[in-house]
């Protein structure tokens, strides 16, 4: 992967002799540099072979931001759930961003799911997150897991 900075420390995480896949925490001097990771690795992942696509990434989060985005996940289930109690679950679709944006999805004529942009649910800070407003529009750390207890295990650790 072809990025400037170096990471600052890279960490095994979870404990050692359990079947399931064990993620690596790795740690930049910067926000900046997180995202410049995380937008790297996506891209890599579009470009790669296949044991690399069963590779994820994920920005790290706090306890709190952990929380909130528990939170705003089964926000965003209730909103797919009452699509699919509206008979609309087969167009109609909503996706949590890693921002915590909350973002409409409409499936057109052709099959391909397309971006409402007029429609997004955008966290306040004053509300702590848990509650967001509507919006229409008109005009530091990432983990990194393997999807898989194979891809852990060709890793050899």
């Amino acid at each position: 992967m072809d990025i400037s900075t170096r990471p600052s420390t890279v960490v095994r995480m979870g404990k050692d002799g359990k079947r399931a896949p064990r993620p690596v925490k790795v740690s930049f001097p910067t926000p900046f540099d997180a995202r410049i990771f995380l937008s790297k690795a996506e891209e890599l992942k579009n470009d790669a072979n296949e044991s690399i696509k069963r590779i994820r990434c994920r920005p790290g989060r706090s306890s709190e931001e952990q929380v909130r985005y528990l939170k705003q996940k089964e926000e965003t289930r209730k909103l797919n759930d009452n699509a699919m109690e509206n008979g609309v679950h087969e167009s109609e679709s909503f996706s949590l961003r890693n921002n915590g944006e909350i973002w409409k999805y409409i499936k057109h004529n052709d099959g391909k799911w397309k971006r409402v942009a007029e429609w997004k649910r955008r966290p306040t800070p004053q509300e702590g997150q848990d509650q967001g407003q509507i919006e229409t529009d008109t005009g530091n750390t990432a983990a990194v897991a393997p999807s898989s207890n194979e891809s852990a295990a060709k890793s050899g650790n």
